[in-house]
């Protein structure tokens, strides 16, 4: 999934808050300027009210509030055999080598497959060590705001395709036990990720399980006849869960506190305008000169503070009458960037160029809600069909409760032959038939379901060559 973000015209953001800056200096009365209020004075002034409410609401002030759960336990944090695994990975062409290795796995001779993963045996066999680790501390400094590396969730998601590839290999060869133990340490790699509660960190762990599920389809299909090893294949769900959107939240909510802090480090507003457009090339700042703590100063970025701390507020107050439901909270921060939208004022800027990103980011969670429980209802079905010969025709003639959680009705069912898919109607709420978005002409499309399936794994799509920045 892709989240577009609404482009900001950075040069009337320039001028707009030159003339904010003028009248600040003459008074900070509210005015309007072009289609903006200019309302610095007053949003100022609610600062000391939106602080309140922001920490009562217990989101992050200062950055060692932004993870709960640090310091992690000696004996349970994973990072050290996770950065040992990205340096084996990166000593290889894993980008050129990844294609290659899937055809071999699913389609080539098996001893070819072998040798292609034989440079990453030691790659996966740290992922496996890596299950021994409930937890990670990435060692990350929150207070650089938008100047934050994540280098890790890349090389995470190579090395969970590697692990799954094996798996789906020693599906192949009728060692399933083998298989599981590749599979729940994808899995895993995905909870790691969940583990730095920001945006990016959400959708890697969302994109590994749902690698690991694929994965699982295919072992499932190449185990198909064997009741016993689909029974064992059903314990890679065990526990599985997709991550929470509100946990995501968390870093974003203090890295806009940390960005407003540092304001005129990071070039002012203009220069963070392009943040959401790839343009901006912030100025890297010595962690030593960060302000990391306290309110702005100045009335610009004063004001820039309130609104911020407001809008997250409001999110904080989403989250609990939302109530765990991930597709209620989606759909109420969807109205909340309309909202923001809305807010024609010079104080609101720095939350138009921020929240856009978070537009359906929710549903990406439900998606993968969707997919862990289509693959539970595919395994039960497989190992009936296993012991019985029957393929399902519909929902009900799988044993169980199979709840789509995009509408909270029962999920589908289509019968192809031999093969059968399980599948939810997805973020558009509609049956299109149990359609992949793979298989669509438009990819642009919004008409196809989360769909999981017993059949033959399928050649991967090449990649389709873009053109300028994607």
């Amino acid at each position: 999934m892709s989240y577009a973000v609404k482009r900001p015209n950075r040069v009337l953001i320039g001028v707009i808050v030159a003339i904010a800056v003028l009248i600040c200096g003459i008074g900070g009365a509210v005015l309007l300027f072009g289609s903006k209020i200019v309302d610095i004075g007053q949003a100022s002034g609610e600062l000391g009210s939106a602080e309140k409410a922001y920490r009562s609401a217990g989101l992050p002030w200062v950055a060692n509030e932004v993870r709960k759960d640090l310091p992690i336990p000696a004996g349970k944090d994973a990072y050290p055999v996770v950065t040992n695994a990205i340096k084996l990975l990166k000593r290889h062409d894993y980008d050129k080598d990844i294609p290659l290795i899937l055809k071999s796995v699913d389609f080539g001779p098996p001893e070819k497959a072998r040798e292609r993963l034989k440079p990453y045996v030691g790659v996966i066999d740290l992922a496996i060590e890596a299950t021994r680790y409930p937890n990670i501390d990435y060692r990350r400094d929150y207070d650089l705001g938008p100047n934050l590396l994540l280098p890790e969730f890349a090389s995470l998601k190579a090395i969970a395709k590697l692990t799954c590839y094996r798996a789906e290999l020693e599906a192949r060869a009728g060692d399933t036990q083998a298989a599981v133990r590749d599979l729940k340490a994808s899995w895993h790699l995905g909870l790691l990720a969940a583990k730095d509660p920001i945006l990016i960190g959400m959708l890697v762990a969302i994109s590994i399980e749902a690698i690991t599920c694929r994965s699982l389809q295919h072992c499932i299909y190449f185990e198909r006849d064997n009741s016993n090893a689909l029974e064992a294949l059903s314990h890679v769900l065990d526990g599985a869960t997709a991550p929470r959107f509100v946990d995501a939240m968390r870093a974003e909510a203090f890295m806009g506190v940390a960005a407003i802090r540092n304001l005129h480090a990071f070039g002012g507003i203009e220069g963070l305008s392009g943040l959401s457009d790839g343009e901006s090339k912030l100025p890297r700042i010595d962690p030593k000169t960060l302000v990391r703590s306290g309110l702005p100063d100045d009335a610009m970025s004063r004001a820039f503070m309130a609104r911020h701390l407001q809008v997250w507020s409001e999110f904080a107050k989403m989250t609990v009458q939302a109530a765990g439901d991930d597709r209620k909270l989606s759909r109420s921060m969807d109205r909340l960037i309309e909202k923001i939208e809305q807010r024609k004022s010079v104080s609101n800027i720095l939350n138009e160029i921020l929240f856009p990103v978070f537009g359906q980011a929710g549903d990406a969670v439900v998606k993968e809600q969707a997919e862990i429980i289509a693959s539970r209802a595919l395994l039960v079905a497989a190992r009936a069909r296993a012991v019985t010969g029957k393929i399902p025709s519909t929902i009900a003639d799988i044993p169980g409760k199979w709840i789509d959680p995009f509408n909270g009705l029962p999920m589908h069912v289509r019968r192809d032959g031999q093969q059968f898919r399980v599948y939810s109607v997805g973020p558009n709420l509609k049956d299109d038939g149990g359609v992949l978005r793979s298989e669509l002409k438009d990819k642009s499309s919004d008409t196809y379901d989360v769909v999981v399936q017993l059949a033959p794994p399928a050649l991967p799509t090449p990649p389709v060559a873009k053109s300028g920045r994607s």
